[in-house]
C-alpha cells in the first residue's frame, strides 16, 4: 500500500491493493468525536532474516497457546507474509 495513511474506519480493496477514499464504516463526525491521536516518538522493531518457523515464532514472542498451535500445525499459514 505504499505510504498511504490509513484512518480508522477506512475501507480497503484487497484485489487492487488500494484504500477506498470517501467511504468509511462509521460516520466521519462519530469518528472525530471518538478517536484520539498522539505522536509515538519511537517504534522498536527487529529485522529477522531467518526462514524457519521456529525463528519466526520466537521473533513474534507469541503467547503460549499460539506457540502450541504453531507447533502442533493447528494453524494453516499461506500467502506472501510467510
Amino acid at each position: 500500500m505504499g505510504c498511504t495513511q490509513c484512518r480508522s474506519g477506512m475501507l480497503y480493496a484487497i484485489c487492487s491493493d488500494l484504500l477506498i477514499t470517501g467511504a468509511t464504516l462509521r460516520h466521519p463526525q462519530t469518528l472525530k468525536n471518538n478517536t484520539s491521536t498522539r505522536k509515538q516518538l519511537y517504534a522498536g522493531y527487529e529485522i529477522v532474516a531467518k526462514d524457519s518457523l521456529q525463528d519466526k515464532a520466537h521473533a513474534l514472542v507469541p503467547e503460549t497457546s499460539l506457540t502450541l498451535s504453531l507447533l502442533c500445525d493447528l494453524i494453516n499459514f499461506c500467502g506472501p507474509a510467510i
